[in-house]
């Protein structure tokens, strides 16, 4: 099995061999390994096993190991709780950074916007220049930013040996919070734009 955060890998043998190379020291079993012969029904093997075994036991296919080793990792490991964390805090830091970024395009251009305003353009449409300027913001920003995540895999899994992937669903929920990150910080920007008065700016 794979390297982890706490492991470099596990390797599955045999009782014997286990004891042959410990010594003869046997720890407690805490897995066990089935190889089923090709055309076995699966679901149905495991049915049947489970009812042979005694109450307790878990028989899980390896995709099942698999999810119920990730779910355990990000929900109940502090390793898990870290990034989910991160995760918020770099939410949190990406609206500052993009705000900042609006905030002083607005500023720049706080002339224009109040031209725009004398001219008789609504607050909604001046809202909606810089939200556009937002989502603009968040799409140009997500290329590079996926392809920096690919290459951080990329040096971590080749590193620590640990697997690591960005599945396309993944990719979406990224693209979709990147939007919405950009969004919220045009919002906050957009406050100077409607509160700018012609008659100050000139």
């Amino acid at each position: 099995m794979g390297a982890n955060f706490s492991t470099d890998g596990t390797i599955i043998m045999s009782e014997a061999t286990f004891v042959g190379l410990t010594g003869g020291r046997m720890d407690p079993v805490a897995w066990g390994v089935l190889r089923l012969q090709p055309g076995v029904d699966v679901d149905a093997f495991r049915k049947k096993l489970k009812a042979a075994l005694p109450i307790g036991l878990t028989v899980l296919t390896p995709e099942e190991m698999r999810s119920r080793e990730i779910a355990y990792t990000m929900r109940k490991a502090p390793v898990g709780v870290i990034f989910g964390v991160g995760l918020v805090i770099g939410f949190v830091i990406g609206t500052i950074i993009c705000y900042q970024i609006l905030f002083n395009e607005v500023t720049d251009h706080l002339t224009q916007f109040a031209t725009l305003k004398a001219m008789g353009f609504s607050a909604g449409y001046l809202r909606g220049v810089v939200l556009q300027e937002g989502v603009l913001l968040g799409l140009v920003g997500f290329g590079p930013g996926l392809a920096g995540g690919y290459l951080l895999y990329w040096l971590l899994e080749d590193l620590t040996g640990i697997v690591m992937f960005q599945t396309p669903g993944r990719a979406v929920v990224v693209f979709w919070l990147t939007l919405i990150m950009c969004v919220m910080a045009g919002f906050m920007a957009v406050k100077r734009v409607v509160k700018a008065d012609p008659a100050d700016v000139f």
